[in-house]
C-alpha cells in the first residue's frame, strides 16, 4: 500500500434513507456513491457479524470468580515479590471481578455487614493496606501470531499490572480504561499468571474521612468538607466521592477492579483509543457526534470504520454510518462526524432517550481483519 501521511476524507454517507430519523453529514465534498456502497442493511449485518466474530474468537474474557486477593502493608508485597509466579497464596481470599475489595471481604466474613448499623466504622483498615489480585488462565494457540492486548475497563484507583512475573504498566484513574500490549509475555497453550496491585489510599484522605462527622469542620464559605479538598488533591484523575466524600455517605473508600478485564487480539490494526463527543445545535435542531480514534499500526492501513447509534431506552431503529479511514504510524489519529437531526433531548427523569455508540472496522471486506468496539 502506498504511504499515506494524512487522513483520507471521502465523506460520510449523506443520507441513510433506511434509518428513520437520522442523517449523516459530510465535512466537505460529495458523499460516497450509493451505487458502489453496500446497503445500510448490509452494514448492519456486517457489524453484527464483526461483533459475534470478535466476541467468539478474538476476545478472551477474564471476568469472574476465579480471582483471589491478598493484602500487605504498603510496600511489603513488592518486597516479598507477590507478583512472582509460584508466590504462596494460602492466605488469599476468593475475589470476583468486576467487584470491590470490600464486597469480597464481606463475602469471606472478614468484614461485618457494612451497611448494618455502625459496622462501617470497623472497615477503615482496608484502605490502609495494599491489595494484590491474582488469577491464572489458560489460553489456546488459536490467536498466536496476532497482537495481544490486555484491557482494563476500570480500576479503582491506582494500580500496577504484571503478567507471568513481568511488570507491564502502572495506571491511575477510576473511570478511564487502559490497556497494554502483552504478546511478548503471553503464553499460548499453557498457564498464565495475571497479578494486579491496588495501592492503598493516601494517609491524608483516610485521616480526613475518619473525622468528617465533626460539624465544626464544615467549611461554610466553600460549602465543602475538608475531605473533599483532600480527595481532589490525592486523586487528580477522578475518583467517585459519593461514598466517601459526603456527610451522609457511609465511610467507604472503594478499591478494586470494578469493571471488565479481557484480552483482545488484532492483526496489523488495533483501535487503542476512541472518544465520542456530542455537540448540540439547538437553533438548527440537530446534534453532532464527533468520533475520534487512535490506532496502533505498523504501516499505513486503509479500512472502513463503521459506527452505529442506538437507543438504550426506546425501540427506535439504530442508525449506521461508515467512513473510509487511513492511518499510519506517523499519523495514527482519525476523526469524523455524524449528524443527528431532531434529537430527543435527554433529562434525568423520564424525559428523552439515552444513546449508545458502537462500531467496528473492516479491512479488505473480510472478518479476520475486523474488530468490534463499544
Amino acid at each position: 500500500m502506498s504511504s499515506v501521511n494524512r487522513l483520507s476524507r471521502r465523506g460520510l454517507l449523506k443520507q441513510l434513507a433506511a434509518v428513520a430519523g437520522l442523517s449523516v453529514g459530510t465535512e466537505s465534498g460529495p458523499s460516497q456513491s450509493s451505487a458502489a456502497a453496500p446497503t445500510i442493511a448490509t452494514w448492519e449485518t456486517r457489524l453484527d457479524e464483526v461483533r459475534k466474530e470478535s466476541s467468539r474468537n478474538w476476545l478472551f474474557d477474564l471476568n469472574g470468580a476465579d480471582w483471589s486477593i491478598a493484602s500487605f502493608q504498603p510496600g511489603e508485597g513488592r518486597t516479598r515479590e507477590a507478583f512472582a509466579e509460584g508466590f504462596p497464596t494460602a492466605e488469599a481470599l476468593p475475589a470476583t471481578v468486576p467487584g470491590d475489595i470490600h464486597w469480597d471481604l464481606e463475602r469471606a466474613h472478614r468484614l461485618p455487614q457494612i451497611y448494618y448499623g455502625l459496622n462501617s466504622r470497623e472497615i477503615g483498615w482496608v484502605a490502609e493496606r495494599e491489595w494484590w489480585y491474582r488469577r491464572s488462565f489458560l489460553h489456546s494457540t488459536e490467536s498466536r501470531g496476532r497482537d495481544a492486548w490486555l484491557r482494563f475497563s476500570g480500576v479503582d484507583y491506582s494500580s500496577e499490572v504484571w503478567l507471568n512475573g513481568q511488570w507491564l504498566v502502572q495506571y491511575e484513574g477510576q473511570f478511564t480504561p487502559f490497556e497494554t500490549e502483552v504478546s511478548r509475555c503471553l503464553r499460548y497453550g499453557s498457564e498464565n499468571q495475571l497479578t494486579v496491585l491496588i495501592h492503598p489510599v493516601p494517609s491524608n484522605v483516610r485521616e480526613e474521612i475518619a473525622k468528617w462527622s465533626d460539624p465544626s469542620l464544615f467549611d461554610v464559605s466553600s460549602g465543602e468538607w475538608p475531605v473533599m479538598q483532600a480527595m481532589r488533591a490525592a486523586y487528580p484523575c477522578w475518583k467517585s466521592m459519593t461514598s466517601s466524600g459526603w456527610d451522609w455517605g457511609t465511610k467507604i473508600i472503594s478499591m478494586g477492579i470494578w469493571k471488565d478485564v479481557c484480552l483482545t487480539f488484532s492483526r496489523g490494526l488495533h483501535i487503542s483509543r476512541l472518544i465520542v463527543r456530542p455537540r448540540l445545535r439547538q437553533r438548527e435542531n440537530k446534534a453532532i457526534l464527533r468520533i475520534q480514534l487512535s490506532a496502533q499500526v505498523g504501516e499505513p492501513i486503509e479500512f472502513q470504520l463503521v459506527c452505529r447509534v442506538r437507543s438504550l431506552t426506546s425501540n427506535d431503529v439504530p442508525a449506521t454510518a461508515r467512513q473510509t479511514v487511513v492511518v499510519a504510524p506517523a499519523n495514527p489519529q482519525a476523526e469524523f462526524e455524524m449528524e443527528i437531526p431532531n434529537p430527543r433531548l435527554w433529562w434525568p427523569y423520564i424525559t428523552g432517550q439515552i444513546l449508545a455508540v458502537d462500531g467496528g472496522y473492516l479491512m479488505d471486506g473480510s472478518l479476520p481483519g475486523a474488530e468490534y468496539w463499544k
